[in-house]
């Protein structure tokens, strides 16, 4: 539950941000705040990044999140559960992505520096066969 210290900050920052009292009575009766440890904020990171990729940058991830969070602030969005999990599995997808990219570079993508001898390999090998 919030205390009523913490209530009556919210209230007046609302009202500050120009919201009606009745909507600021409202969001504060619906308000809920989930008080919860970094490390278990982590270990979640963690685990829905399993699902995804083998070996991830935790801390990248986590930066994400932070920068994400300032975001919404800055820009006076909001969050939800819902949104929360989508983004943190938004950023797993894309980490898997850079990682697949990563794991082809080489095999089916042809870095641009090999580019032309490749061009020259082609043109040799079109040679040999027309003899």
């Amino acid at each position: 539950m919030i205390k009523e210290k913490e209530k009556s900050s919210i209230y007046d920052k609302l009202l500050s941000y120009g919201y009606s009292e009745n909507d600021t009575l409202w969001l504060l009766n619906h308000l809920e705040i989930e008080e919860i440890r970094e490390s278990e904020i982590e270990n979640s990171i963690k685990e829905t990044m399993k699902k995804y990729v083998e070996i991830v940058a935790c801390d990248l991830v986590k930066d994400n999140l932070i920068y994400y969070i300032y975001k919404l602030s800055r820009e006076k969005e909001y969050t939800s559960k819902k949104c929360w999990e989508e983004k943190v599995n938004n950023i797993a997808k894309d980490l898997m992505a850079i990682d697949s990219i990563q794991r082809q570079y080489q095999r089916t993508i042809i870095p641009p520096y090999d580019y032309k001898s490749l061009r020259i390999l082609i043109l040799v090998i079109q040679l040999v066969k027309s003899c």
